[in-house]
């Protein structure tokens, strides 16, 4: 692994973090109307209590009712060349292969409202972004904003630390990106089946509903444990 890779790959926030099953940012969700349900395959997911303070209901066919949401980390190195000004941003994968070298990194000039040139402007008025300012579990970090679609929301995140390479004098710090997805589950502990509905952030249903079978170990069964604990009681 050559040096820049190293500089590449300790900007990066991920380090560990994977074991705590918790993520970078969490808890993504804090408050009494959330219950953490645990990380499946790098989805934080969470139940929203119902306006009765509940994690769901059930009814006479022995089928229970859940809402739920998502929380998806990626992680990013954000390149900038002093020289211009220009940005880039390298997939976190990328940076472990053998052969990379800095002329693959594909600096541009990005639109003053994306999110690219929002995040390098926290870090060079870092004073002036100091509320933005949220501590994650390895470090810190400033909001960015959030990309707001109808099926999800992409929350971004920059670093608050930067390295430089002294042979380029190229700069490196972290991005971070989390993913919001809604859903409402129906899940049937009796054919062990659960139907997936995904929604928009109030709640309204944008797919048409289909039954998936429920494993051991995976999110519908925890989030079936979690609702039977509570209203069998």
């Amino acid at each position: 692994m050559n040096p820049i890779q190293l500089i590449l790959l300790t900007s990066v926030a991920v380090i560990s973090v994977s074991a705590q099953q918790t993520g970078e940012l969490s808890p993504h969700y804090s408050g009494n109307s959330f219950q953490y349900v645990g990380d499946f395959h790098n989805n934080y997911v969470y139940i929203i209590k119902n306006d009765e303070g509940r994690l769901g209901v059930k009814d006479n066919d022995n089928k229970y009712y859940a809402d739920v949401i998502s929380a998806r980390e990626q992680f990013f190195v954000m390149a900038r060349r002093p020289s211009d000004g220009k940005l880039a941003l390298i997939e976190y994968t990328h940076l472990k292969n053998p052969n990379f070298q800095l002329n693959d990194i594909n600096f541009l000039t990005p639109p003053d409202d994306s999110m690219l040139a929002k995040a390098w402007l926290r870090l060079s008025n870092a004073k002036k972004y100091e509320s933005d300012r949220k501590k994650g579990q390895k470090q810190e970090w400033f909001f960015v904003g959030i990309n707001a679609q109808e099926r999800l929301s992409e929350t971004y995140y920059v670093s608050i630390e930067i390295k430089t390479d002294p042979k380029s004098s190229l700069q490196f710090t972290s991005l971070l990106t989390v993913t919001n997805e809604r859903y409402s589950l129906i899940l049937d502990p009796t054919t062990k089946k659960y139907t997936p509905i995904v929604t928009d952030p109030l709640g309204t249903p944008l797919d048409k509903p289909k039954n998936r079978d429920m494993s051991p170990g995976g999110m519908a069964a925890a989030v079936l444990r979690l609702l039977k604990i509570e209203l069998e009681k």
